[in-house]
């Protein structure tokens, strides 16, 4: 299944089943207050007509918000249904450097555990270093297992692990080539 994975940008033909894979994270995962109010506001924000102008605005660092930096979404599709999303920061603040680095990813619930979130990563690792990039951040929670062995698959060599607003954190390194 993996195989016939595709990152694409958002688009407006994809809007109700983008909505879908939102709503469907926001009630069966357990996520930390910041998480839930991502997930809200990318709910609201989606029905807005403006909404893929932010998200093109964001790709190209233009007009973002305080404290945002440049980055490129993209939704991982299989015949026609976001199994995932995953965004490529290309800086990192401070505070990404503690939490996210530089590349986050979700995967619908419903579809966990058949590989996915790995192919993403490998796909927008290839896209990261055409465009120049030698290394990225990522991090994760200590107790996340499936996404440290995510990034370990694809080559992400752990460089510490610290606690983050009282929950432990693993910090990985990828070398890109």
């Amino acid at each position: 299944m993996k195989q016939n994975l595709k990152l694409v940008l958002p688009s407006k033909k994809y809007l109700k089943e983008w909505l879908t894979f939102q709503r469907e994270t926001l009630k069966k995962l357990p996520l930390n207050d910041l998480d839930r109010i991502g997930y809200e506001k990318h709910i609201i924000s989606s029905q807005k007509p403006l909404y893929f102008k932010w998200l093109r605005d964001d790709r190209l660092g233009i007009n973002l918000e305080k404290g945002m930096v440049q980055q490129t979404i993209w939704w991982g599709m299989v015949g026609g249904k976001i199994v995932g999303r995953i965004s490529f920061r290309h800086k990192l603040t401070p505070t990404l450097r503690k939490h996210g680095g530089n590349i986050g990813y979700a995967v619908r619930p419903t579809q966990q555990g058949k590989g996915y979130a790995t192919e993403m990563l490998r796909l927008v690792l290839k896209k990261v270093a055409k465009l120049g990039y030698k290394k990225v951040l990522l991090t994760c929670d200590d107790s996340n297992i499936p996404s440290w062995k995510t990034i370990e698959k694809n080559g992400g060599k752990i460089v510490k692990k610290e606690k983050v607003d009282g929950e432990l954190s693993r910090f990985y390194s990828i070398k890109l080539r």
